[in-house]
């Protein structure tokens, strides 16, 4: 990945009239998180361990792991000299990188696939006050971001920088604009592309390594259209999910941001949804936490 100083940016249909979507996306509620302890609830933070088939799931200073049958296997909580855990994405086969709130300031640790800490990763000199509330991982690097201050830090996994994104000024925001502007989603794909949403812009955005950005989207109620959206994520087809808060709906477009179906909706069924908010892919499954209740898992097809 080349360093991101400078970002070009290219919109591609926000506040544009979508084209018609045929119905390519069609998802099958499969079950809801069993937690006996009521901790991996209310719109917590997800991230997918391909190489275990395991969910992790950050909850109010809890990480609790879920196995591929939706059953929980282990938790871990707040280590004395490590921190809180509040984000959580896993790195190679069997060890994770966790971002901890430690005495006000957050720090970030290598871990073994159960939370045990290894090695802490250090900023940094000029980013060490960088304030992370976010964390990703993809081929082997940390990506940290500020989601109030819309900047993005990639590292390697000894420290050193790999890249920076300071995406206020590209996308037309002074700083008071920027304050009104934040991020709430954020993930990285498998390509090292980072997927962001911006609710108060009604758009999803979309930056390759080298700093291009897309971005999609248009106000609305109606399918396929954003009113507060939350969660975003990939597969590994390319296919991108959108949550909105509001609509309580998924919605799926393709990568060339067509609009291929939406699930969830309010309701009592056992596949409704209450505020979806962050989403992770992993197995062909759609993992979707909630304002409300548990993580709900979905199995996906295309046409």
């Amino acid at each position: 990945m080349r360093q991101a100083l400078s970002i070009g940016i290219v919109f591609l249909g926000v506040g544009a009239t979508a084209p018609a979507a045929r119905a390519g996306a069609r998802a099958a509620f499969l079950y809801a998180l069993s937690d006996p302890t009521e901790r991996a609830q209310y719109g917590a933070d997800l991230a997918w361990d391909r190489f275990n088939s395991e969910l992790y799931v950050t909850g109010p200073g809890v990480v609790s792991v879920f196995g591929d049958s939706g059953m929980m296997v282990h938790q871990f909580a707040e280590d004395p000299d490590a921190g809180i855990p509040i984000g959580v994405a896993p790195v190679g086969d069997r060890e994770l990188v966790v971002l901890t709130l430690w005495q006000g300031a957050t720090r970030v640790y290598r871990c073994n696939f159960r939370g045990d800490p290894i090695a802490r990763i250090p900023l940094p000199a000029e980013f060490e006050s960088f304030g992370a509330n976010g964390i990703a991982t993809a081929n082997g690097n940390v990506y940290l971001v500020n989601k109030q201050a819309l900047r993005v830090l990639a590292l390697g996994l000894d420290g050193s920088k790999v890249g920076y994104f300071d995406l206020g000024p590209q996308l037309g925001f002074d700083e008071a604009k920027r304050a009104d502007n934040d991020l709430r989603g954020f993930s990285v794909d498998r390509a090292g592309n980072l997927l962001m949403t911006i609710p108060t812009q009604f758009a999803a955005y979309v930056v390759s390594p080298e700093g291009r950005v897309r971005s999609f989207g248009q106000r609305g109620s109606s399918a396929g259209k954003f009113s507060v959206v939350a969660g975003i994520a990939a597969d590994d087809e390319g296919h991108i999910y959108v949550t909105d808060i509001l609509r309580a709906v998924v919605m799926v477009f393709d990568a060339g941001f067509r609009f291929l179906g939406e699930f969830g909706y309010r309701g009592g069924e056992p596949g409704n949804l209450v505020g979806p908010s962050t989403i992770v892919i992993g197995n062909g499954r759609a993992y979707v936490s909630q304002s409300v209740g548990p993580v709900k898992v979905f199995g996906m097809q295309f046409d």
